[in-house]
């Protein structure tokens, strides 16, 4: 069983702590191209001293790699990145099919899918796409990792290392965006038990969640921080773990003025928590139009999109948020989102909600305002949930928050761009502002 979890890189952002898509995140090492097997696969490098046309490639296949007898072997070969091609003509599925039995019957691990099969056995994995209009040529890429070691000295101590399996390749720390980390670690030998054993031994280390995403708050090298351990994907016996990791919104930050909507929400609530996320209320879109005139757009969307769409009525959201349940009355949120994220929601009566979903679940309302170009928030509570929307704490006052902002449109739809504490326009997408989308 394959678990896939939205990949999430996350960003302290304009009006609170969120996550953003992640990268999608990149998958290092040789797994992410041996997943994605393909009619139009990588072609043979020219060879100087090819091997025999008929020959199969023992000197370059792992031992643990049975030989394909059936059809003719015509070239073989061991790329830049050591990825060994081997086509093979004259051959077809049933061929193949039975080949993918004599790989299981080696203790490979396959999943196939008409023409297609990709299959792994410890720092292996291999790729078999069948070619052609009548399917009679078979090309074969083997990949081979090299076993990593556990990277102590770049990653937060609190990160365990899993007890079980070998590391596949190295363990790369990225960065998306300033004081926000991420990496991967994939491990062999760690099957679905496993790795939820894994993930349930990290609460004797005082994390919090359950056996697909864990949460912890913890100090390093004089600074606080936050992390998320989850499930990424298990491939029978062998599971990729993401950890993203960033500085904590109890960090101190220098106030300026106007004072950010999003800082103060952000710092408002304890940034120890252990829950996930969302999706948001709906809105009407409805209402007031707010000009922007005089104010700029941000870099790279359309000269004209201050004056295509300025209202800021509706719901506006930025992260990766699925799911999740809102009480029918009152709007609010009740638990039962997956994914990390944001969303604001500004009715036309003048009152508002926002939903923060990073660690702990946060929930504010109040009453804005817009004047120009800066978006006023006033009688604004906030409540904290450690279980994820359940229960809540006791409502709390904040004070009255301002950000500049723009509103419009561009190619990838309405956008509300808010600028971040103290910055005025003009404003740009993460550099000085964050840029929410509407939710239809």
């Amino acid at each position: 069983m394959n678990y896939r979890f939205v990949k999430l890189i996350p960003f302290l952002l304009v009006l609170f702590i969120i996550t953003a898509c992640g990268q999608s995140a990149e998958k290092t090492g040789s797994q992410g191209a041996a997943s994605e097997p393909a009619s139009e696969t990588q072609s043979i490098p020219d060879l100087p001293n090819p091997p025999s046309q008929e020959d199969w490639p023992a000197d370059l296949a792992p031992a643990e790699l049975p030989e394909y007898t059936a059809g003719t072997v015509t070239a073989s070969a061991v790329d830049s990145e050591g990825v060994l091609t081997i086509k093979i003509t004259d051959t077809n599925k049933s061929d193949l099919y039975v080949y993918i039995g004599k790989l299981q019957s080696s203790g490979w691990n396959v999943t196939s899918n008409d023409d297609e099969a990709e299959a792994l056995l410890g720092l292996y994995s291999a790729t078999f796409v069948l070619q052609g209009a009548d399917k009679t040529v078979l090309q074969i890429d083997v990949y081979t990792e090299e076993a990593g070691s556990w990277p102590a000295e770049a990653i937060p101590p609190v990160v365990p290392e899993p007890g079980a399996g070998v590391l596949v390749g190295q363990v790369e720390v990225l960065s998306a965006v300033e004081n926000m980390w991420y990496f991967d670690y994939t491990y062999d030998g760690i099957d679905e038990a496993a790795a939820e054993a894994y993930m349930n031994s990290l609460t004797e280390k005082g994390w919090s969640g359950d056996a697909y995403q864990m949460y912890k708050a913890f100090e390093w090298k004089g600074k606080s921080y936050e992390a998320t351990i989850e499930i990424y994907e298990t491939v029978a016996d062998r599971t990729t773990f993401t950890c993203n990791f960033y500085l904590s919104a109890a960090e101190p930050a220098a106030q300026t003025e106007p004072t950010s909507a999003a800082a103060t929400e952000s710092t408002a609530a304890s940034a120890e928590s252990t829950e996930a996320p969302l999706e948001g209320t709906e809105a009407s879109t409805e209402g007031t139009e707010v000009s922007t005139e005089g104010t700029a757009s941000p870099k790279g969307a359309d000269a004209s999109a201050k004056s295509a769409d300025t209202s800021v009525v509706g719901s506006w959201t930025l992260g990766m948020l699925s799911g999740g349940q809102f009480n029918a009355g009152t709007g609010k949120y009740e638990g039962g989102a997956s994914g990390m994220g944001q969303i604001y929601t500004f009715k036309p009566d003048g009152t508002y909600t926002a939903l923060v979903v990073f660690g702990d679940t946060i929930w504010f309302t109040g009453n804005y305002s817009v004047a120009g170009d800066l978006l006023t928030l006033t009688g604004r509570t906030v409540e904290e949930s450690k279980d994820g929307g359940k229960t809540w704490g006791a409502p709390e006052t904040l004070p009255d928050a301002s950000a500049y902002f723009v509103a419009g449109k561009d190619d990838s739809g309405t956008y509300l761009l808010l600028g971040q504490e103290g910055e005025k326009p003009p404003l740009e997408d993460k550099k000085n502002a964050m840029k929410y989308s509407r939710k239809n």
